[in-house]
């Protein structure tokens, strides 16, 4: 099974959910450049609810760029996203670069590019991981994406972060083989 995944905005190839997915599957995890969006919302107060959605996209061209390459180049059976990497997965999957199976961690995607249903493949399994304390993203939003998508969505005992996931192998690895249990 060939996993990809796409790192958080503050996240890199080494952090916990990416070391996990590579020691447990063998998962591709690209450098995403998030430079120019951190510095976007830097310059906003921390916080991206004053900027443009258009900024936002203008910000995101080079990990966009490299989210395309990476699906090119690495082929996989399945795309994780997690935060900013979870926006940038429902943007590959609007702009007809995937339509196969994905897993979204806490995605970002209505907050970055209000993105809130995404269509893929017949067949092809959607799942959203969300923690129940997360103060970033709205919860509404993973449920709401899932169900308007044909989705599930999975809450779990956690916060934005999602640390759980990399702390407890059995829930990671349940979450990822319920959906490789669903591929058609």
């Amino acid at each position: 099974m060939r996993i990809l995944f796409f790192h958080g905005l503050e996240g890199n190839p080494n952090g916990a959910k990416a070391t996990f997915l590579k020691h447990h599957y063998n998962a591709y995890v690209p450098a995403l450049d998030t430079t120019e969006l951190r510095a976007l919302k830097k310059n906003e107060n921390d916080s991206w609810s004053s900027v443009v959605k258009g900024e936002i996209l203008k910000a995101a061209r080079l990990p966009l760029s490299q989210a395309r390459e990476a699906i090119l180049e690495f082929k996989p059976d399945i795309i994780i996203g997690s935060s900013m990497g979870g926006a940038i997965l429902a943007r590959m999957i609007v702009e007809g670069n995937w339509s196969g199976p994905c897993i979204f961690l806490a995605s970002a995607a209505k907050l970055l590019f209000g993105i809130n249903k995404v269509t893929v493949a017949p067949g092809m399994p959607l799942m959203w991981v969300h923690g129940y304390y997360d103060d970033v993203i709205p919860l509404t939003n993973s449920l709401n994406a899932a169900q308007d998508s044909y989705g599930k969505c999975r809450l779990v005992q956690d916060d934005h972060r999602l640390e759980s996931l990399a702390k407890d192998p059995q829930l990671f690895i349940g979450i990822i083989e319920e959906v490789i249990s669903e591929m058609a």
